[in-house]
């Protein structure tokens, strides 16, 4: 019998688990010993932006390696190097408050540039990615990131929250979220498994 599979999704699960506490514990580590309220200067946003530089690195590593895919990889690490700059903003606040857009056009005009010239390594390489769990953890990554935190973050919704300063409730109007965000995740996978299942 064949563990290879069992082994990869053992470690899969413990990267996973151990992402999840990190994430818990450099928020816990901001508010209750460095008490920064998770400002600019945090542990939390630090790690952000080293997150999202690595990710940039990784995609970026990948257009030599992957010549016959350079163009999907152009314009996958060009998002996340605009993204790096966009999170790093606060750092170039002293220069001016809108510094950061200057760095993020010079990496949409680079990539888009590069990527047209490579135009031809965009479609077909982004129809075999789709089909990869790595195409899943990015895509789910970026959609949390991008659409459920500003949604979940809206202000309107806190303001009702802060009126009941009850720490209780505040746990778990988050836990419960949370938790419906999880559910909904595994409800469009099953969806997912019951479609492909009924194609055969």
């Amino acid at each position: 019998m064949n563990f290879t599979p069992i082994k990869h999704l053992a470690i899969e699960l413990l990267l996973l688990v151990s992402m999840m506490m990190y994430v818990v514990a450099s928020i816990f580590i901001d508010i209750k010993i460095l008490n920064n309220h998770l400002a600019e200067v945090s542990l939390t946003e630090l790690s952000q932006s080293a997150f999202v530089f690595i990710i940039a690195l990784n995609f970026f590593s990948k257009i030599k390696k992957e010549p016959e895919s350079a163009g999907l990889f152009i314009l996958i690490s060009g998002f996340f190097g605009m993204v790096f700059f966009r999170e790093a903003d606060y750092y170039f606040d002293g220069i001016s408050r809108s510094f950061w857009q200057l760095p993020v056009s010079v990496i949409l005009i680079t990539t888009l540039y590069y990527a047209f010239k490579n135009k031809l390594t965009i479609l077909e390489p982004l129809s075999r990615y789709l089909n990869t769990k790595a195409f899943t953890y990015t895509f789910i990554g970026v959609l949390i990131t991008i659409v459920f935190s500003r949604i979940f973050g809206t202000g309107s919704l806190w303001r009702e929250i802060a009126v009941a300063t009850d720490s209780s409730y505040l746990k778990t109007v988050i836990q419960e979220g949370l938790e419906l965000l999880g559910y909904s995740l595994v409800l469009i996978g099953s969806f997912l498994v019951r479609l492909k299942h009924s194609d055969k």
